[in-house]
């Protein structure tokens, strides 16, 4: 009874079919199921509020009070697998939000507020602004460097947040428009001015390298472009900390590039060093990045089937790697991470619908190839076919 119910995936009733070379060629169901599972998704969130009271000691926002000011992002961003899965962008309104922090518990004297693109929020302003009046202190889950202005960086400063973060994302404005990030260097720079102009000395970075089209010349961009911005700092007499935080990407089900591979780990390994090269000699330059090993498991793990699952359990009751664990089914794991997946071959998630079509992620792949960008969601919007 439960697999009839919309949304509900009881994974049983649906077998993985492979061929001979023991790729994945379909999933078969039970008559007595749906052939797929809709996703099902709440259209007015402020019906269903949700927010979150951490009072456990040590925990990493301990006595804190989260609020989900909206859910969802319209931005289009074509690596971003929340951006795509939990369509559309859904606002709180402000005296909702307003109302569940008056009536928050009295230990959690701080407030995070909590979305997919904050900053979008329409009332944005409005809201840190009253929360800085009641002398709130909040902080934000993600801000765009595009939106950000003096208001909103006082606003923040005044919450005693002390570091601006923002993420390009990608270092050349090639990589920056291939994957529909919508920002621009400037944006970047207006960000630190401004977040320095409010005292927040320090800044941090979020990049990415192994993006589907990437080549050598872009992460020397983006070399090129963490150094302006540490110049620009010293300048203006900003003597805090850049923080360049660097991930490699990792393809996700359900976006545009889910049929890329990940980039080749010794291609990865040669582009991090080449960023720590680069970077190595420049003053207040701080430069973290991810473990490759961790980043080809992440690669397995985001697109793995039936079989990455038996050998997850294996590993854990085994005590083995998994590495060790898939080579002894006969998958290599990088292999595996750096498969190229075709359009319209049958993928493991291909029967959970979210509500758009293969064909959009398809185009939205296309586009990625020469540039072209896609303006946010807008009411009324059919393009997607998740607000049909």
């Amino acid at each position: 009874n439960l697999a009839n119910l919309p949304g509900v995936y009881v994974p049983k009733y649906y077998a993985p079919v492979y061929n001979e070379e023991n790729e994945l060629v379909g999933m078969e169901h039970d008559e007595r199921v749906p052939a797929k599972i809709t996703r099902q998704w709440v259209k007015d969130i402020d019906a269903y509020p949700h927010t979150s009271a951490i009072v456990t000691s040590g925990t990493e926002f301990e006595d804190m009070y989260i609020v989900e000011v909206a859910r969802g992002c319209g931005r289009h961003c074509r690596f971003c697998m929340a951006g795509y899965c939990f369509r559309k962008p859904r606002p709180r309104a402000l005296e909702n939000i307003l109302a569940d922090i008056a009536n928050r518990p009295e230990r959690t004297k701080k407030v995070g507020l909590m979305g997919a693109a904050v900053s979008d929020h329409p009332q944005i302003k409005e809201l840190t602004a009253e929360l800085v009046r009641q002398g709130v202190s909040f902080s934000v889950a993600s801000l765009r460097a595009d939106t950000l202005d003096e208001q909103m960086t006082r606003a923040l400063a005044a919450s005693g947040q002390r570091t601006m973060t923002v993420a390009p994302e990608a270092g050349s404005k090639r990589m920056r428009e291939s994957i529909n990030k919508g920002i621009t260097e400037e944006h970047v720079y207006n960000a630190m001015e401004l977040a320095a102009a409010a005292g927040m000395k320090n800044i941090k970075l979020y990049y990415m390298i192994g993006l589907p089209g990437e080549e050598d010349v872009d992460i020397e961009e983006m070399i090129a472009m963490i150094k302006r911005i540490r110049t620009k700092m010293d300048e203006a007499g900003n003597k805090g900390e850049l923080v360049i935080s660097v991930n490699g990407f990792v393809p996700k089900p359900f976006t545009p590039y889910q049929w890329a591979p990940l980039c080749n780990p010794s291609s990865l390994k040669r582009r991090f060093k080449m960023l720590n090269d680069g970077l190595k000699k420049e003053k207040r330059i701080k430069l973290i990045t991810e473990s490759l090993k961790e980043t080809v498991v992440q690669a397995v793990l985001a697109r793995g089937d039936r079989q990455i699952g038996e050998a997850l359990l294996k590993a854990h009751t085994s005590g083995d790697p998994l590495k060790y664990v898939l080579k002894q089914q006969g998958v290599n794991i990088e292999d595996y991470a750096c498969r190229e997946l075709e359009v319209g071959q049958p993928l493991p998630w291909t029967h959970l619908d979210m509500g758009f079509t293969e064909q959009y992620l398809a185009s939205e792949l296309e586009k990625s190839k020469i540039g072209k960008f896609t303006p946010m969601c807008f009411d009324n919007c059919k393009r997607c076919g998740v607000c049909k």
